[in-house]
Protein backbone atom coordinates (compact mmCIF):
# COMPACT_ATOMS: atom_id res chain seq x y z
CA UNK A 1 0.00 0.00 0.00
CA UNK A 2 1.20 3.28 -1.05
CA UNK A 3 1.07 6.80 0.86
CA UNK A 4 0.67 9.88 -1.18
CA UNK A 5 3.32 12.40 -0.43
CA UNK A 6 1.11 15.16 -0.28
CA UNK A 7 3.14 18.22 0.85
CA UNK A 8 5.81 15.92 1.66
CA UNK A 9 8.78 17.40 -0.39
CA UNK A 10 11.75 16.46 1.92
CA UNK A 11 13.38 13.74 -0.59
CA UNK A 12 13.57 16.79 -3.22
CA UNK A 13 14.60 19.09 -0.40
CA UNK A 14 18.22 18.66 -1.03
CA UNK A 15 18.64 15.57 1.68
CA UNK A 16 18.86 13.05 -0.91
CA UNK A 17 21.50 13.37 -4.29
CA UNK A 18 20.61 13.15 -7.89
CA UNK A 19 20.18 14.87 -11.06
CA UNK A 20 16.83 16.07 -12.73
CA UNK A 21 17.58 17.19 -16.52
CA UNK A 22 21.02 17.95 -15.90
CA UNK A 23 20.36 19.99 -12.40
CA UNK A 24 22.18 18.20 -9.59
CA UNK A 25 20.81 18.22 -6.04
CA UNK A 26 21.63 17.44 -2.59
CA UNK A 27 24.27 18.21 -0.09
CA UNK A 28 22.29 21.07 1.31
CA UNK A 29 21.05 21.81 -2.33
CA UNK A 30 17.23 21.90 -3.45
CA UNK A 31 16.03 20.38 -6.58
CA UNK A 32 15.90 23.51 -9.31
CA UNK A 33 11.99 21.95 -10.21
CA UNK A 34 11.00 22.32 -6.72
CA UNK A 35 8.60 24.87 -5.88
CA UNK A 36 6.28 25.80 -2.93
CA UNK A 37 6.00 22.09 -1.99
CA UNK A 38 5.58 20.93 -5.34
CA UNK A 39 7.28 19.82 -8.37
CA UNK A 40 7.20 21.96 -11.27
CA UNK A 41 7.78 19.09 -13.76
CA UNK A 42 6.10 15.99 -11.86
CA UNK A 43 4.09 14.67 -14.51
CA UNK A 44 7.74 14.84 -16.92
CA UNK A 45 9.91 14.32 -13.67
CA UNK A 46 13.11 11.96 -14.14
CA UNK A 47 12.71 8.59 -13.95
CA UNK A 48 15.07 8.22 -10.65
CA UNK A 49 12.58 10.33 -8.94
CA UNK A 50 9.34 8.60 -10.40
CA UNK A 51 10.84 5.66 -8.83
CA UNK A 52 12.28 6.38 -5.15
CA UNK A 53 9.73 5.77 -2.69
CA UNK A 54 10.54 6.34 1.00
CA UNK A 55 9.55 3.47 3.47
CA UNK A 56 7.01 5.78 4.88
CA UNK A 57 5.18 6.06 1.46
CA UNK A 58 5.91 2.69 0.58
CA UNK A 59 3.78 2.28 3.66
CA UNK A 60 6.61 0.28 6.02
CA UNK A 61 5.71 2.95 8.91
CA UNK A 62 2.71 4.44 10.53
CA UNK A 63 1.65 7.85 9.16
CA UNK A 64 3.66 9.80 12.37
CA UNK A 65 6.61 8.52 10.60
CA UNK A 66 5.87 10.97 7.89
CA UNK A 67 9.36 12.54 7.17
CA UNK A 68 7.77 15.94 7.87
CA UNK A 69 6.38 14.93 10.76
CA UNK A 70 9.34 12.35 12.70
CA UNK A 71 12.32 14.49 10.85
CA UNK A 72 13.82 11.60 9.09
CA UNK A 73 13.63 10.84 5.47
CA UNK A 74 14.06 6.73 5.57
CA UNK A 75 15.24 4.83 2.67
CA UNK A 76 15.46 1.06 1.77
CA UNK A 77 18.99 -0.19 0.91
CA UNK A 78 20.60 -3.15 -0.31
CA UNK A 79 24.43 -3.74 -0.12
CA UNK A 80 26.25 -6.41 -0.03
CA UNK A 81 23.40 -8.51 -0.31
CA UNK A 82 21.82 -7.28 3.14
CA UNK A 83 18.79 -4.72 3.37
CA UNK A 84 18.51 -1.86 5.35
CA UNK A 85 17.09 1.39 6.46
CA UNK A 86 19.50 4.50 6.08
CA UNK A 87 17.95 6.71 8.39
CA UNK A 88 18.62 10.73 6.97
CA UNK A 89 18.04 12.91 10.05
CA UNK A 90 16.35 16.61 9.01
CA UNK A 91 15.74 17.51 12.07
CA UNK A 92 16.46 15.87 15.76
CA UNK A 93 15.43 12.38 16.16
CA UNK A 94 12.80 12.07 19.11
CA UNK A 95 12.90 9.64 21.70
CA UNK A 96 9.56 8.12 20.00
CA UNK A 97 11.12 7.82 16.32
CA UNK A 98 14.41 6.10 17.68
CA UNK A 99 12.70 3.89 20.15
CA UNK A 100 9.82 2.67 17.20
CA UNK A 101 12.94 2.30 14.93
CA UNK A 102 15.37 0.12 17.07
CA UNK A 103 12.16 -1.83 18.13
CA UNK A 104 11.19 -2.36 13.91
CA UNK A 105 14.45 -3.46 13.18
CA UNK A 106 14.77 -5.88 15.44
CA UNK A 107 11.09 -7.50 14.38
CA UNK A 108 12.26 -7.23 10.93
CA UNK A 109 15.90 -8.89 11.56
CA UNK A 110 17.86 -5.83 9.86
CA UNK A 111 19.31 -3.07 11.00
CA UNK A 112 19.71 0.83 10.37
CA UNK A 113 22.53 3.73 9.86
CA UNK A 114 22.17 7.09 10.66
CA UNK A 115 23.20 10.00 8.10
CA UNK A 116 22.82 13.64 7.62
CA UNK A 117 23.98 15.87 5.08
CA UNK A 118 27.34 15.43 5.58
CA UNK A 119 27.08 11.83 5.43
CA UNK A 120 26.50 9.10 7.90
CA UNK A 121 26.92 9.07 11.63
CA UNK A 122 26.32 5.13 12.66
Amino acid sequence: MFKECGDCTVCCDGWLEGNAYGNNFGYQKPCVFLCKQTCSIYSTRPSMCAKYQCAWSQGLFPDWMKPTESQVLISVENKHNKQFLKVIQIGNISPKVKTFLDEWVKQHNTYYIIGNKSGIEN
